[in-house]
This record gives structure tokens, C-alpha cells and sequence, in this order.
């Protein structure tokens, strides 16, 4: 406990120390989830079990929230008002989500409610509320996740290149799925499609980076990194993302005709070299996967009825997997939060999630966001994502929040509006902020950045 006591300290003194610097806050949030796995979450918090055996990060959204709430309770009311009909649906969700959570007999659906929806929900406010502070935040973050989504490919090579998961291996222990002579890698992340889901979501953020040998770099990594995973969806999909960089790309053809043959040269030799063949053997034999997916389906599908309104419980689905004879979940975030939440309350949940990409593709498509926000949804729905405590959730809620407030800025036309040091601080309460003349242009998402 005087470690969890220790690290609450610690984050509150993080959240005062950055409590006008958004952006460091959210990147801090973010890097704890991208290099410390919920396996290895314990070696911060000393909890590796139990209702407070939450995220390291998790703890730190609170801080930051609770910290945002004193000093500045402007910043989460004005993001509450502006997206009030999710807060209402989301509030909805979670009130039949805690209600039928603690009727279940089910163990550990507090603690993955918390750390898969409640904090990502909560950081989703933090983000849009601050963006006002600070427009060059949507940036930042970008440059921030290539630059993680870059890390955990790079660890995910060097454990294909060592045979060994190098790091958080007695957390990776505890797991079921767990097989340390396995050759499926997850980086620093808590699963193999946990670490293909972050690459190809982060994938099309790449499309606004200035240098194209930078983006061929990043795209050719996070690639690499979907191969050690083995995911054969991720596959497809990074085909896919590869294509929207190249083909949408706002640089001169002959760049672009350029970075299509370097990534097809890169391909053609990572297909054909020791690098694949997991992913080539898997597609050969799937050791049953397609089938489990078809029964966890027709399972699904044969008692749907009675989890039209009211779910047993988060965490529930697991045991009614079990139940069917199932050796794995039920293979879909949706149709997992369907026996949780109830089907209802899972289609709000990701309508709600959906809604706000939608509104926003036509301002965001060029930024990458919008792929990005739709890739955050859909991809959940080909695994266990949402319903396992990993880095989904989180990447999920960061995104969208990028989404809306690249939306919101390209709408009021203030995104290319640099704010005075002064004015922001004059925004959490010292002193009247003037008012800032918008441009009379409307141009996409800024291209600089550190990592641009």
C-alpha cells in the first residue's frame, strides 16, 4: 500500500508540475501506457491485484483531472459543454455498466471498467478541453504517438531478433495466453494484437510529416512491427494505410511514385526473409482462430435475447465463452461489451465513438486523423481489445479526442492561431484573455512539429 501511496504522490506532483503544459501531460499519460504494460503496471503501483490494482497511468488521469478541476474548472466544463451529448450517452453506458457490474459474481470488472473506459473517457476531456490552451496540442500528440508507436516496433523486432519478451516477463507470466516459447511479440504493450492494433492506428498519422524519407522510415517500422505480431488483419490493414499515405499525400507525384517503390522493395524482401514466416505459417494454419472467431458468433448469436437491455456485468463475457466451450474470448469488443454491457448500451457506446469521428472526416481525412479514428473503432471489433486491460482503450480515446479538436479548430479556423505564453496564462485565471482575430484561411493540420 506505501507504494501505491508513493506513486499517488508522485502524480499528483506531475499533474501541479504540468498544469499548464497539456501537452507534456497527455504524453506523459500516453508514454506510461506505451511502455508499461498492464502486466507490468504493479511494479509502479505495488498492486497487482484487486479493486486498486488500476493502471499506473490510470492514477495519473485522475491526478491530472482532479488537479484541472481545482486550478481550472473552465478547461472540463467548457469540453463537458462542448461534447454533452456523449457525456450524456457515456454517463448512461456507465451507470447500466457499474449497475450490472456489481450484481455480477464476476471478479476484476471494477478495475477494467476503470482503466478501459472511465479514464480514457475522462482524458478524452482533458484533451479537448485543453486544446483551447495550447493549438499546437493535436501536433504534439501526433508526433508523440509516431514516436511511441516507433519504440514499441523497435522492441518488438529485437525480441523476434532474440527469441526472448526482454521485459515485464514475470507480469507476462500471470497471463493465459502466455507462451514465452511463443514467436508472436508484443513490444512493450500487453499483447500481440494490442502491439498491430497501435501500428496501424498511428500508421496514418504519418501522412502530414514533412520529409518523406521520415514517413517511409516510420511506415516501414511500424510495418515491421505488425509482422512480428503476426496479426493477419493488421496485415491487410497496414496494406491498406500504406496505400491512403502514399495515394493522398500532398507531396509532388514523383516523391510519392518514389516512396511507393521504396516501401514495395522493403516489402517484397521483409515477405521473403525470416521476418514473415510466422505470418506466412499462420495464414497457412491458423491453428483454429478462424473457427473460434465462426463459434464465438453462432454462440453470441444463439442467446442474443437476453443481452438486449442489461448485461451481466463487465468481464462476464469471459465466462460465458467458457461456459459455450470456447478456448478464447468471444474474438469482438462489441460483441463482448454486448454480454457486459448489454447491446444496447454497447451500441451506444461505440455509436457515440463513431458519431464523432463522422462528424469530423470531412475536416480531418487529410490529416490522417479521421482513418486514424475509424481504425481506432474497427479494429477493436476483430479481438478482445476493449475487453482486456492493454493500451486499446487509451489509443482509442486519444485519437478521437485528436479528431475533435482538429475538427473544432478547422471549423472556427484558428488552427493555425499561435496563443501568446501570456494569454495562455492569463486562460487559467490571471488576467482576461483578448481576443484572437481568426485567419482567413482554413488550412489542414500544421505540419511542424519535432517530429515533422
Amino acid at each position: 500500500m506505501m507504494q501505491l501511496v508513493l506513486w499517488l504522490f508522485a502524480c499528483t506532483a506531475a499533474a501541479l508540475l504540468l498544469r499548464r503544459r497539456p501537452a507534456a501531460a497527455a504524453l506523459l499519460v500516453l508514454g506510461i501506457w506505451f511502455t508499461v504494460p498492464a502486466a507490468g503496471s504493479y511494479l509502479l503501483t505495488g498492486q497487482d491485484s484487486g479493486s486498486l490494482s488500476l493502471h499506473a497511468a490510470t492514477w495519473l488521469i485522475f491526478a491530472l483531472v482532479g488537479v484541472q478541476l481545482i486550478v481550472a474548472p473552465s478547461v472540463m466544463a467548457g469540453a463537458v459543454a462542448a461534447h454533452i451529448y456523449v457525456v450524456v450517452l457515456l454517463l448512461t453506458v456507465l451507470g447500466s455498466a457499474v449497475l450490472s457490474t456489481i450484481f455480477s459474481k464476476v471478479d476484476g470488472g471494477t478495475v477494467l471498467l476503470t482503466d478501459q473506459i472511465v479514464a480514457p473517457a475522462l482524458f478524452f476531456l482533458f484533451i479537448t478541453g485543453s486544446s483551447a490552451l495550447d493549438p499546437q496540442l493535436v501536433v504534439r500528440l501526433r508526433n508523440g504517438l509516431l514516436a511511441l508507436g516507433a519504440l514499441v516496433c523497435v522492441v518488438g523486432l529485437a525480441q523476434w531478433l532474440t527469441g526472448s519478451v526482454l521485459f515485464y516477463e514475470d507480469g507476462f507470466a500471470t497471463r493465459y495466453w502466455f507462451n514465452p516459447e511463443g514467436t508472436r511479440w508484443m513490444g512493450l504493450l500487453d499483447q500481440p494484437l494490442a502491439l498491430s492494433m497501435a501500428a496501424c492506428v498511428i500508421a496514418p498519422l504519418t501522412i502530414r510529416l514533412r520529409w518523406a524519407w521520415l514517413q517511409v522510415l516510420l511506415l516501414v517500422l511500424l510495418g515491421a512491427g505488425v509482422l512480428v505480431s503476426q496479426s493477419r488483419v493488421g496485415v491487410i490493414i497496414m496494406i491498406a494505410v500504406v496505400l491512403f499515405v502514399v495515394l493522398a499525400n500532398p507531396k509532388p507525384v514523383m516523391v510519392r511514385v518514389g516512396m511507393a517503390a521504396v516501401i514495395g522493395a522493403l516489402t517484397a524482401w521483409a515477405l521473403s526473409s525470416p521476418l514473415a514466416e510466422g505470418l506466412l505459417e499462420r495464414l497457412q494454419d491458423d491453428n483454429g482462430s478462424a473457427e473460434a472467431r465462426g463459434f464465438a458468433i453462432s454462440t453470441f448469436l444463439s442467446d442474443w435475447p437476453q443481452f438486449l437491455l442489461t448485461g451481466h456485468g463487465v468481464n462476464s463475457s469471459y465466462q460465458i465463452a467458457e461456459e459455450a466451450g470456447l478456448g478464447t474470448s468471444l474474438e469482438s469488443s462489441f460483441l463482448m461489451y454486448g454480454v457486459d454491457l448489454g447491446i444496447f448500451f454497447s451500441l451506444l457506446y461505440f455509436g457515440a465513438l463513431l458519431m464523432l469521428v463522422l462528424v469530423s472526416f470531412r475536416r480531418t481525412f487529410s490529416s490522417g486523423l479521421a482513418v486514424a479514428g475509424l481504425l481506432a473503432i474497427v479494429i477493436p471489433q476483430t479481438y478482445s481489445a476493449l475487453a482486456t486491460r492493454s493500451v486499446a482503450g487509451i489509443l482509442l480515446w486519444t485519437v478521437i479526442a485528436m479528431v475533435a479538436c482538429e475538427n473544432q479548430r478547422r471549423r472556427e479556423g484558428t488552427e493555425s492561431v499561435r496563443v501568446p505564453a501570456s494569454e495562455r496564462l492569463a486562460a487559467w485565471g490571471v488576467g482576461t484573455v483578448p481576443a484572437v482575430p481568426a485567419p482567413q484561411n482554413n488550412q489542414p493540420l500544421s505540419t511542424q512539429g519535432s517530429s515533422s
